[in-house]
């Protein structure tokens, strides 16, 4: 399935992954049919399916969540969260990373947490809390660089960069603009670093 989601596309993984969750259904595999759900429920919501995607990744949800399998419990909440982006409605996605987060923690899974961090960032910025989304990206950048993860370190100095100019912190804005181009320069990741020019185009 994910080899087919990345070769051909979504609705092809889907295919794959409904025979999956139909074998798993077969022989009672609560677990299994969670993460045929979760996955299911992907694929809707890359295809901007919203209402079919809602429904699968609440039912991954609530099987794993009755399981106790924190993993594709938080993979759901955080999928819902981008479903919920995706229609418009930010402070609900802002709540469901929130609960996606603890889970997260709970099994070591520091590159979602990372990612909470940093979506809820985005979040609180398009709602207007300017200090809770500083501290969301560092605390994402600082996570990420604890653990080596120097380009995605990046995406998080880029938006502390745009959060930096809308206070008119231009100086810091700079600077941490510079910060992720080198980063990205030295990995040779030319599509990355073009929000990096950009933005220093507009400091």
């Amino acid at each position: 399935g994910i080899t087919a989601y990345s070769r051909d596309g979504p609705a092809a993984a889907r295919r794959i992954w409904r025979l999956g969750l139909a074998r798993a259904t077969a022989i009672d595999d609560s677990a299994g049919q969670a993460a045929f759900a979760g996955n299911i429920g992907a694929t809707f919501q890359a295809e901007a399916e919203l209402d079919s995607a809602a429904a699968w990744l609440e039912r991954a949800r609530s099987l794993a969540a009755a399981l106790g399998d924190a993993r594709v419990e938080a993979n759901a909440i955080g999928t819902l969260a981008g479903v919920a982006e995706d229609r418009g409605d930010w402070a609900r996605a802002r709540e469901l990373y929130a609960q996606a987060l603890p889970l997260r923690q709970r099994i070591g899974d520091s590159r979602g947490v990372a990612a909470d961090y940093n979506n809820l960032g985005l979040l609180a910025q398009r709602l207007g809390d300017l200090d809770e989304a500083r501290r969301q990206f560092e605390a994402a950048l600082a996570l990420n660089r604890r653990e080596g993860r120097e380009e995605i370190a990046a995406t998080n100095l880029v938006n502390l960069a745009g959060l930096a100019s809308l206070t008119g912190d231009f100086g810091t804005a700079d600077a941490q603009y510079r910060d992720a181009l080198a980063i990205w320069e030295k990995h040779e990741a030319w599509a990355d670093a073009a929000p990096a020019w950009h933005g220093l185009g507009q400091v």
